[in-house]
């Protein structure tokens, strides 16, 4: 007894003016989209590509095994010409004393493209990031 009391206070309380119910919709839900990139790859600003540092093992430098790079870029649409990925070249202290690219012909969606960057610079201690883009 002590139960349907409580049941009918809650209805009694949950009833309007009038005795119709007032439905209030809930407020809407973000949708949560899930990365299309690999879980080790960085998304770039116009999150249609993504990259990541290769390790020294996954890659041989072209000119020198000390001032180069490399580097996996995967586009969610691919590129049908070309893709091309720039790099600016920082000294010791951060300041940025040039820059190395390198392209990729035609890549599909989601294939995985490696580039290798490399410099003269003799003063070259870090990359940096500065462009990718998908022709």
């Amino acid at each position: 007894m002590r139960f349907l009391l409580g049941v009918a206070l809650v209805l009694a309380a949950c009833g309007s003016a009038g005795g119709r119910a007032t439905i209030v919709p809930a407020a809407p839900r973000a949708t949560v989209v899930p990365a299309w990139w690999p879980s080790d790859f960085t998304p770039y600003a116009d999150r249609l590509t993504a990259w990541r540092w290769l390790k020294k093992s996954e890659f041989d430098c072209t000119y020198s095994d000390v001032s180069c790079w490399g580097m996996k870029v995967i586009t969610r649409d691919g590129c049908p010409s070309s893709l091309y990925v720039e790099l600016s070249i920082l000294d010791s202290s951060g300041t940025a004393i040039g820059y190395t690219n390198d392209t990729v012909g035609s890549v599909a969606a989601r294939q995985e493209a490696k580039l290798v960057f490399d410099t003269f610079e003799e003063d070259a201690e870090k990359a940096r990031l500065a462009e990718i883009s998908c022709y």
